[in-house]
């Protein structure tokens, strides 16, 4: 089992996120389809410097699960709301067909 570490800053956590499939890799990210105990499964986009960002929902009931969803919305600005940066909440941009936080 491979797995990823993400940190939520809502409770401070970090959560053991087993890899179900890979998405998608690009030269600096690669887009994961993951799953948490007790929180479903989800999309994560881990970049080559460490950053996760989840889909915005993702200890409630709307994750991603579905890689061609997962396609559409991480390239599509209109889906930039669906996106956090993991470790402090903030709001995604979608830049070169990935979220992504400025600053």
């Amino acid at each position: 089992m491979t797995t990823i570490t993400i940190h939520s800053a809502t409770d401070d956590c970090d959560y053991q996120a087993e890899i179900i499939e890979t998405v998608t890799e690009l030269a600096d990210a690669t887009v994961y389809i993951v799953a948490v105990a007790d929180c479903g499964r989800f999309a994560a986009v881990v970049y080559s410097d460490g950053t996760v960002i989840t889909s915005i929902d993702w200890q409630g009931t709307c994750g991603h699960d579905d890689p061609e969803t997962v396609r559409e919305e991480i390239a599509d600005p209109a889906w930039a709301h669906h996106w956090m940066r993991a470790a402090d909440t903030a709001n995604c941009i979608i830049l070169d067909g990935l979220p992504r936080v400025l600053g």
